[in-house]
């Protein structure tokens, strides 16, 4: 009895002290603020926010070491800052260089991180991809916007966008570079590949869609030719019995992440 009552109050303490309580509540695309690492955070969805914080403060995907007091970390598909303030915590004197293209994301990203009065940050309100251009975009509102192909463009409204060359940014050692930017990946991965020598660690969001040819064999295929180990895994499961459940999530299928390091 004992350890039962012990149990259901430890229980009733998380309940009761989670700071997050209030915004678990809130339904989707309802803007709100919170505080967290000192830092106040604004959001534009709720669901989306908390997914993400999960992921990088309470599991630390994003972890990595480096000798180096003041690394450089590029953030592709920035959001609303939350990686960029991770990886200021994580290495205070870093520079960072964090894209976000969603013209409505980029001014909450705009906002956190000033909010967090961090040095050494330089925000890019575009997105990465295999030349400078301008590209329709399909704003979803929170955090699966992405560049619109196919009948995607029908799904909503779309905007245009300035996407530039991620080539132009590599230039010295990257410590860590964070690819999440909702399909986009390969086309990427192929116009930087011979700037992949510089980047020791990789941080890649795969993403496949229902209506497009998978290309996660090419993916892997480029950071095995530049000398880069990777580990996968699912960060969600979509269907628990894939050869029956057909579900997608914004025409999504699939969804991995892929850590890649040098030996």
């Amino acid at each position: 009895m004992k350890n039962i009552s012990s149990r259901i109050g430890a229980r009733l303490k998380r309940v009761f002290n989670d700071p997050f309580a209030r915004i678990r509540k809130l339904p989707r695309y309802t803007p709100g603020e919170v505080v967290i690492k000192g830092n106040r955070i604004a959001f534009p969805d709720a669901p989306s926010f908390m997914a993400i914080y999960d992921e990088i403060f309470d599991k630390h995907v994003y972890r990595f070491l480096s000798p180096q007091p003041a690394p450089l970390i590029i953030d592709c598909g920035a959001n609303i800052g939350i990686s960029t303030i991770y990886f200021k915590q994580l290495y205070p004197q870093s520079r960072v260089i964090a894209f976000e293209p969603d013209a409505a994301i980029y001014a909450y990203l705009e906002k956190n991180v000033a909010a967090m009065q961090a040095q050494g940050v330089t925000l890019v309100n575009k997105g990465v991809w295999s030349e400078d251009k301008e590209l329709e975009f399909l704003s979803e509102g929170a955090d699966s916007g992405k560049v619109a192909s196919g009948h995607e463009k029908t799904e909503g409204k779309t905007t245009r966008i300035k996407v530039e060359r991620l080539s132009t940014y590599i230039n010295e050692k990257v410590a860590f570079l964070k690819i999440d930017i909702e399909g986009a990946e390969l086309e990427v991965l192929k116009e930087i590949e011979h700037k992949l020598p510089l980047v020791e660690n990789i941080f890649i969001e795969y993403h496949s869609f229902e209506n497009r040819e998978q290309d996660l064999d090419q993916i892997l295929r480029i950071l095995t030719r530049q000398g880069l180990r990777y580990y996968i895994y699912a960060p969600t499961t979509l269907r628990n019995q894939p050869f029956v459940d057909k579900a997608s999530y914004n025409t999504m299928d699939g969804m991995l992440n892929i850590c890649a390091s040098r030996s």
